[in-house]
């Protein structure tokens, strides 16, 4: 199936008179299923050796981890500088109106990107490119954006991953914006064993884990803060590992699975303010005897509350 028609068959999903707005939940089975060719490839946008896959930036060669070469261990070690971030604002700094997230940034020209071109549109909500687009764990709000680990907030992190101020206060949100202010959650990185252990978990972070075996499921909360569309990518440390994702809601009812072997496997769905959901992670595949480690990103589209 060409791009076109997978194009109308989505666009027809989300417009359908009598439905909710993108009322199934997009996954990369999906995508997988429903067209062939480079997108779908192994070494296509996403396919195991695109930007989602382990030689991509979110992965362990990226810039965030705790190797020698991860300039978030560079990072780690400077001391507070929020103040300076402050002034850095008020003088069009990254967390600025001149910022990623101001009224100039990739976010607010987001309804342009069709005009831009077809793959363009494919990059927005419910296309098939949309967990590469801005939304995504790629974009502003995500893992490599100014509110993670290398941004611009200026906040020292926890041996917990999580951020803290001059006071040594948990913050979970920061200030964005010089004239029109509105508050962000910020993304955090955590181990998976205190990302298990968070009760009110938002939608704006990274867990690192491992499985040992195909029968392991590891099982993470968060609820959202708005309604919004949230993006859960299973990113393998490993290019012979493929990790699936199951989506359940507090009934324990799958909201959304992926399990493509062939894709880096991530869903994408509409979700309601105040609803709790955990994501799960399994080994679908490995081709190696080293350690099975994963990268769960999670990302909303709205993150300014």
């Amino acid at each position: 199936m060409n791009l076109t028609k997978v194009t109308l068959a989505f666009s027809l999903l989300l417009t359908l008179p009598g439905t909710t707005v993108h009322a199934k939940p997009l996954t990369a089975s999906s995508v997988d299923a429903a067209m062939t060719g480079h997108f779908t490839h192994s070494t296509g946008p996403l396919g195991m050796a695109g930007p989602l896959g382990a030689f991509g930036p979110l992965a362990t060669l990226g810039p965030i981890g705790t190797n020698a070469w991860s300039v978030s261990t560079v990072m780690s070690t400077l001391p507070d500088w929020s103040k300076l971030s402050q002034t850095m604002a008020l003088n069009g700094g990254p967390l600025s109106d001149d910022g990623p997230l101001g009224p100039r940034g990739p976010l607010a020209m987001y309804d342009q990107l069709g005009n831009m071109s077809a793959v363009g549109e494919e990059m927005k909500i419910g296309g098939v490119l949309t967990v590469l687009g801005p939304l995504g764990p790629l974009g502003p709000l995500g893992l490599l954006g100014p509110l993670g680990p290398l941004g611009a907030h200026g906040l020292k992190r926890n041996k917990r991953g999580e951020y803290v101020n001059s006071q040594s206060q948990v913050q979970r949100l920061i200030t964005v914006g010089s004239t029109k202010k509105a508050n962000y959650e910020l993304f955090e990185v955590y181990d998976s064993i205190f990302a298990k252990q968070i009760q009110d978990n938002d939608t704006s972070f990274m867990v690192t884990g491992l499985i040992s075996t195909l029968k392991d499921v590891e099982s993470f909360a968060f609820q959202s803060q708005a309604d919004q569309y949230v993006t859960i990518v299973a990113v393998p440390e490993k290019s012979l590992d493929v990790f699936s994702l199951t989506l359940t809601n507090t009934s324990g009812d799958v909201v959304a699975e992926s399990a493509s072997f062939f894709l880096v496997n991530w869903i994408q769905t509409k979700i309601k303010r105040g609803e709790n959901l955990t994501a799960e992670v399994r080994l679908l595949a490995s081709g190696h005897v080293l350690r099975k480690n994963f990268r769960l990103i999670v990302v909303g589209s709205r993150a300014a509350l």
